[in-house]
């Protein structure tokens, strides 16, 4: 059998929204709720409420829209 030739071309580079901490209750309710008024842009750039950082995929934005850094130092105060 011969040898499946690989695909011509970079591979693709996405742009993953940034990780969450909810838990699987939380996502299932929003999920399957009632679709909100306001609507997600697919590309959106996420930014942490307290210093503007802008927060990609390999960050995590908490609920109370902070990035991990300023999350800590007011989980620690």
């Amino acid at each position: 059998m011969p040898r499946k030739k690989r695909e011509i071309g970079r591979p693709l580079k996405n742009k993953y929204p940034p990780r969450i901490d909810a838990s699987p209750e939380a996502i299932a309710v929003a999920f399957f709720s009632v679709p909100a008024k306001t609507t997600v842009k697919a590309n959106a750039n996420y930014r942490c409420v307290d210093c503007q950082r802008e927060v990609n995929y390999s960050d995590t934005l908490y609920n109370d829209g902070r990035c991990e850094k300023c999350h800590k130092a007011v989980a620690a105060a």
